[in-house]
């Protein structure tokens, strides 16, 4: 996708979460309120913020991937606190980040392609419950596209003024609270763009806008309070001006099925990420089905032939012929489901036993 203007980008966070080079943020904030409680701070291994994050369930929060690009370990999130400088909350350390599962974004060549896929979630080393301060997001449906008749409100701790190139970007300690007007594609998008807007919303005016900071926050639709985008990419103008126009969000309801696959318990792990957890496994998985067919099959023949010779096939007749040849045939049935191991693998995860991936395959070849 290539942008009407000049493109502000985010960077990943550094080392576990990088530094806030660049991320969009809150530009001609309302009166800030605490009506959406489930709204959090994504912040580095030293605590300063980094992203805008919502939490979906007690372990698990939704937020851009671009946020935790290249990264494999991360550092905290703080939920139930609207101001970053004052006491309270609860701050708990990430245990595993997950992307969808197509190659995470390269922003340098993002915007030709048809799908940018700035989405990601995070999994909690601890789970964070429900209180006073603290909720899970609603989530909208897949078919929800935003039609301009929403009341749009975009939250986060980042900048909330524009900046030039060079300048240095940081955040702020309050969270802000604007109101955004969604905008036709045209604002946001060069007219010889072919993607997929329909994974896209853009919102968001001059002097009323998200800018650095903001990334990974949510994008809400105030009349029901359902998350409906988030922060991806804020725009500069002509000028270098960066957050002057408006800007560029995921639409969540395109990414229900990745974002309910790592709902709850799902990823809750201790450490790494949860996908190189999953490709490490495979390995070994794919070995054993492949070996357990293997295994059967070259003892079906076995079976087959020794029955078969047993009484002497010189002298088998016709029919005895005719069932020798169909328990060969059998036979094949394993090396058949032996191919199916590499499609029943790769799905597999840090959770597989050999035993499913077995099952996978077999259910694969009997149709079920």
């Amino acid at each position: 996708m290539k942008a009407a203007v000049a493109i502000t980008l985010t960077a990943g966070l550094p080392g576990a979460l990088a530094s806030a080079i660049l991320k969009p943020r809150i530009i001609g904030p309302d009166q800030p309120t605490d009506r959406f409680k489930f709204v959090v701070s994504i912040q580095n291994s030293t605590k300063v913020h980094a992203c805008g994050g919502m939490l979906l369930d007690s372990t698990t929060v939704l937020t851009a991937s671009h946020c935790f690009l290249n990264t494999t370990d991360a550092g905290f999130v703080v939920a139930g606190k609207t101001d970053l400088e004052e006491t309270g909350g609860v701050t708990v350390k990430i245990s595993t980040l997950q992307r969808p599962l197509h190659k995470a974004v390269n922003y340098k060549v993002a915007h030709t392609k048809n799908r940018m896929g700035d989405i990601g979630i995070i999994k909690l080393a601890t789970p964070i419950e429900k209180s006073d301060d603290i909720d899970y997001a609603p989530l909208p449906t897949s078919d929800a596209v935003p039609d301009g008749s929403e009341e749009l409100v975009a939250l986060g701790w980042g900048r909330n003024t524009t900046w030039s190139q060079g300048q240095p970007a940081f955040s702020v300690p309050k969270r802000a609270e604007a109101q955004l007007e969604q905008q036709p594609f045209s604002k946001c998008l060069n007219p010889d763009f072919a993607g997929d807007v329909s994974t896209l919303i853009c919102a968001g005016k001059p002097g009323k806008t998200v800018c650095s900071g903001d990334s990974g926050g949510p994008l809400i639709d105030s009349k029901t309070g359902t998350l409906v985008g988030l922060v991806s990419i804020s725009i500069a103008n002509p000028q270098g001006v960066g957050c002057s126009d408006a800007g560029i969000f995921t639409r969540v309801g395109s990414y229900l099925d990745f974002i309910n696959e790592n709902l709850g318990q799902r990823g809750f792990t201790d450490g790494d990420n949860q996908r190189i957890k999953d490709e490490a496994k495979r390995p070994a998985l794919l070995k054993s089905c492949k070996k357990k067919h293997f295994d059967n099959f070259k003892t079906c023949r076995q079976n087959a032939n020794d029955a078969f010779t047993s009484n002497g096939n010189q002298q088998a007749t016709k029919e005895e012929w005719a069932a020798y040849r169909q328990d060969i045939a059998n036979c094949d049935a394993f090396k058949n489901m032996e191919s199916a191991c590499d499609g029943c693998a790769e799905k597999a995860t840090v959770d597989s036993t050999d035993e499913t991936v077995i099952q996978c395959s077999e259910a694969v070849k009997k149709g079920n």
